[in-house]
């Protein structure tokens, strides 16, 4: 495993989902939801998530072993 490439993609990931984060909780109004365990998650939550998911699927030999 190449974990010098892990780490930069990981970092990118991470960086990129909390710039979305921080879009989301500034902007006026967002929406929170219960999960089946009746935890929140927030259309910040599921946005970093995808952002996350969306950015290793090319990379997955890098993000998953």
């Amino acid at each position: 495993m190449d974990f010098a490439k892990l780490e930069t993609v990981m970092r990118r990931l991470a960086l990129e989902a909390g710039d979305v984060i921080m879009e989301i909780y500034n902007s006026d109004d967002f929406e929170v939801k219960s999960k089946s365990d009746d935890s929140p998650v927030t259309a910040a939550d599921e946005a970093a998530d995808a952002l996350i998911s969306a950015g290793c699927a090319p990379n997955s030999r890098t993000c998953f072993w």
